[in-house]
């Protein structure tokens, strides 16, 4: 199993652990950041689109309907949205030992437009790195081959 002392861990992660998708040697890292021997670092937008994500995918799988529909749904029934299950798994995830949520100032929001201009990045993708050079994070927890690209950034992959 890899060691790692710390690392900033994506969306993509936390949205397989959600769904039962992770493997054996994943979940067993997450554990170890859930209580605490693995410094886990994250931003508001990993908590958005883990949540946008699952949220997503609850009501589709809820109601049957499309991707589409989902969003329609939102907007002409938002009550819809008090119930999901989907805010235990962002209070579960929030409240692991490890995870340490990192803020994002206007220097972070500048050296995002700089990443997303240099290496065509996504935005999101672009704060998430930006997050990670600023604060001096080395490693990344990701399936997300895009940050492949930012050569002060390691990514790591647990199959």
């Amino acid at each position: 199993m890899l060691f790692l002392e710390s690392c900033f861990i994506d969306s993509n992660i936390f949205i397989l652990t959600a769904t039962n998708k992770e493997s054996r040697k994943l979940k067993d890292f997450m554990s170890k950041v859930k209580f605490g021997e693995i410094k886990g670092y994250i931003n508001p937008i990993v908590i958005s689109e883990v949540f946008h994500k699952l949220a997503t995918l609850e009501i589709k799988k809820n109601r049957r309907i499309s991707y589409k529909e989902v969003l329609e749904l939102i907007k002409e029934e938002p009550k819809i949205i008090k119930n999901l299950k989907t805010f235990r798994v962002i209070n579960e995830i929030i409240s692991y030992e490890g995870i340490e949520i990192l803020e994002i100032d206007k220097e972070t929001v500048f050296e995002t437009i700089k990443i997303a201009k240099e290496n065509g990045l996504l935005f999101q993708d672009s704060l998430i790195a930006s997050t990670c050079k600023l604060n001096k994070i080395e490693n990344i927890l990701t399936n997300d081959r895009d940050f492949e690209r930012l050569e002060f950034l390691n990514v790591i992959k647990i199959n």
